[in-house]
């Protein structure tokens, strides 16, 4: 899949990364769905119908990783708010223990996705601004990008009795690990690098 993306004219910076990924509210389903889909590219082949906000930061590994121990407190405590959120969809945590990563990731369908942002994304001020007093916590950063399910999550199968963690605390459990692949495209012809690595995603698909 990689070899076939370096192909395409226009996509450069090809990444991989795999790192563990928590569902803290499994993905709501129901309601209306549009009947025509809002699109990126110029061809209309990527189409979505969620829209997700994106909270981001780096941890320090001192002291058995205590700011990671740390931030998770700090999104337990915000959790009942993050899911009062306004027809919030789905709420996930990345943890990468190998780039110290620590992510939220607050999904909601696109037609709601503005009535949120006009709330400034409540309670990010509120969750970010503590997130940065912890010491070990660094580069904060937000995005908001579209998000599409292409396989739901499948569930089933024995949960381990004691969930491995990431921290020495033990706070930070999780029982899936998910691998990335990415990549940035470019804007050109109608956005035509990101209609073709659609393409390439849909060959692939069955695979």
């Amino acid at each position: 899949f990689l070899k076939e993306l370096a192909e395409i004219d226009g996509i450069t910076v090809i990444e991989t990364q795999s790192y563990t990924l928590t569902e803290i509210l499994p993905i709501q389903t129901g309601g209306a769905v549009p009947e025509k889909l809002p699109t990126v590219d110029e061809a209309g082949k990527v189409s979505f119908s969620c829209i997700a906000r994106e909270w981001r930061c780096k941890f320090s590994e001192d002291a058995g990783k205590l700011a990671l121990t740390q931030a998770q407190e700090l999104l337990e405590k915000y959790e009942s708010q993050i899911k009062a959120v306004a027809h919030v969809s789905q709420v996930q945590r990345i943890v990468c223990g190998g780039c110290q990563d620590f992510k939220v990731i607050i999904s909601a369908p696109a037609a709601a996705f503005p009535d949120w942002g006009a709330k400034k994304f409540e309670p990010e001020e509120a969750f970010l601004k503590e997130l940065a007093e912890i010491d070990g916590i660094t580069v904060i950063e937000t995005q908001s990008y579209t998000l599409t399910e292409i396989l739901p999550i499948q569930t089933g199968g024995a949960v381990p009795e004691k969930l491995p963690t990431v921290d020495e605390a033990g706070k930070v459990s999780f029982s899936c690990i998910a691998r990335e692949w990415r990549c940035k495209f470019s804007e050109d012809a109608g956005k035509l690098a990101l209609t073709q690595a659609q393409e390439l995603l849909e060959k692939y698909e069955s695979q």
